[in-house]
């Protein structure tokens, strides 16, 4: 037994404090599916790129390891449906089962009441409302990410082997719905190496070590041979996305990452993380505090120092909140005021209700200063319908677009259509996932009906023979900001030397 955390309290999971969470998770999850049923916005271009996931199975995607496109294809097919609400009913699902395993490592870390807790301030976070509506890579990460953070923590206080395969298994699932899992191996790295060398050395010699890497490397294995059949196509765009390529300073966009993550964790709880961070550093924090320290803090820094050298989405952080849920809530609980955290609460769960709402009444809110949170998943359905009726007037053979926003949608609203969408490749490499599995060549049917918010760049028009302005549209995406879009017929296409 290797006695590294203390033992506070029995954590069997069947009691009073479960099956009370239980109930509370569970009226979470009714309301947020009924909001998904009745929400009115359409798929954001992502959402339909992993819709498609789902419909063609594989080992790996250009941008992404191949869980969630799995699990999309799973649901769709059980339902019998592709409509929008099935393809994101996953999301709440999955985050409901993250909760659960919250609850079960800060039970294990603390006591019941602290478990009960985290588990709700983990499943009320802005963040975690935001994404029940969505469906996103995010989602199945932050799941096993919280089941191998319940794993490690059995670890350190007995290392048996149910607990290295829990671990592994979490590991390598994780790393199947994004690369960002890698962080959990940094991250307890270091804590073992700053914070419990004890441990680290037990773990590093034990059976268990070889089950945690192999486990987890098997599981893996599928999609790394398949990006090493693809010249580590998902590894570079992971690079690129980075872009590392073009470091400069960028102080505003450090800014502008940080400020974010108030409301991604919540305000007043972003904020008592950093209480809890100075707290750290004077020495006053105990050694379970200091374990989910290691499991959150690092993230931020990483993926902060990251938007400082180039850019970084808000979301990037996402996984330094499953431990930073059970240690404010931890926190709170001890120390107080009791006030704040309630009103944290309040806070969230109006943020919960207005977002439901929100899509609920999508393009029927008139907000002040052309403000409108939802213009990035309306009006993709009237620019389906608009391109629709454009086939209508001609023979096409195929339609031809050269960004991948209007490649995704297309696909999925009009797959009752049986004319291809098809992508210009501009440069020598593909650079998503649409220029890679559906480029356009001079195999292609034509003539083609070329759709884009951009007009046709000279070069790619320079190809055809027949190029004829068709019209340029306006579609109706919010009540202030419509969308436009250009519509050409081409025909006779010349070829390129690389085709």
């Amino acid at each position: 037994m290797v006695a590294t955390i203390e033992n506070r309290e029995s954590s069997a999971p069947i009691d009073a404090s479960f099956k009370n969470l239980l109930i509370l998770l569970g009226l979470l999850l009714g309301w947020r599916i009924a909001v998904l049923y009745f929400n009115q916005t359409d798929l954001f271009f992502d959402e339909a790129q992993y819709w498609l996931w789902g419909k063609e199975p594989d080992f790996g995607y250009f941008s992404k390891p191949p869980l969630l496109g799995w699990i999309i294809g799973a649901v769709t097919r059980l339902a019998g449906s592709d409509s929008p609400f099935v393809i994101r009913l996953a999301s709440p699902v999955l985050h409901l089962f993250s909760s659960i395993f919250i609850y079960l490592a800060a039970t294990e870390l603390y006591d019941k009441r602290t478990g009960f807790w985290s588990a709700l301030t983990f499943a009320t976070l802005p963040a975690v409302s935001l994404s029940s509506g969505l469906v996103s890579t995010d989602v199945p990460l932050l799941l096993f990410w919280s089941a191998a953070l319940y794993a490690f923590i059995r670890l350190t206080r007995d290392i048996t082997l149910p607990s290295a395969w829990m671990l592994a298994a979490a590991l390598g699932l994780g790393m199947m719905s994004k690369y960002a899992m890698i962080f959990f191996a940094l991250c307890a790295g270091l804590y073992m190496l700053f914070d419990n060398q004890p441990f680290g050395l037990k773990l590093l010699t034990s059976k268990a070590i070889i089950i945690i890497l192999g486990f987890a490397l098997l599981i893996l294995w599928p999609n790394i041979q398949w990006n090493l059949n693809n010249g580590l196509i998902t590894l570079a765009h992971t690079v690129d996305n980075a872009n590392w390529g073009q470091m400069m300073f960028r102080p505003g966009k450090m800014m502008e990452f940080f400020g974010a993550q108030f409301g991604v964790f919540g305000p007043i709880l972003f904020g008592a993380l950093l209480v809890i961070l100075w707290r750290h550093l004077r020495g006053e924090n105990t050694q379970q505090d200091r374990m989910l320290l290691w499991f959150s803090i690092p993230i931020i820094v990483i993926i902060t120092t990251q938007a400082f050298l180039s850019r970084a989405h808000a979301n990037w952080a996402a996984t330094a909140y499953p431990a930073a849920s059970i240690l404010v809530t931890s926190v709170f609980l001890r120390l107080g005021p009791k006030r704040l955290f309630q009103a944290s609460y309040g806070l969230h769960l109006a943020v919960m209700i207005a977002l439901g709402v929100g899509t609920i009444f999508a393009a029927r809110i008139d907000l002040p200063f052309r403000a409108d949170p939802f213009y990035r998943v309306l009006g993709w359905q009237a620019f389906a319908d608009v391109t629709r009726d454009k086939l209508r007037t001609g023979k096409y053979g195929a339609i031809l677009t050269n960004r991948r926003e209007e490649a995704a949608e297309l696909i999925y609203y009009l797959r009752d259509q049986p004319i291809p969408v098809t992508m210009w490749q501009a440069g020598t490499r593909p650079r998503n996932h649409y220029e890679m599995t559906r480029p356009f060549t001079q195999n292609t049917k034509e003539p083609v009906l070329y759709v884009s918010k951009q007009k046709p760049p000279p070069a790619l028009l320079a190809q055809f023979r027949d190029q004829q302005f068709i019209a340029r549209e306006t579609v109706p995406a919010s009540l202030k900001k419509p969308r436009q879009f250009y519509f050409y017929f081409l025909s006779g296409y010349k070829g390129r030397r690389d085709d």
